[in-house]
């Protein structure tokens, strides 16, 4: 499950960060990656807290 997860953290990332996407907020394009950013970096985060306390009960 663990895998899982960050190969699917990685494709969001590839998708959110991805030329079509980034083209669509070419107005707004500072606050975009900004927010972006922050929230990918919060759910790295997450999912690193969450996976450390799988392998603790383990």
């Amino acid at each position: 499950m663990r895998r899982d997860i960050w190969v699917f953290l990685f494709a969001i990332g590839l998708i959110l960060f991805s030329w079509p996407i980034i083209g669509i907020f070419n107005h707004n394009l500072p606050v975009y990656l900004f927010l972006i950013w922050i929230i990918y970096i919060a759910l790295i985060f997450i999912t690193t807290i969450f996976t450390q306390n799988e392998d603790e009960r383990d």
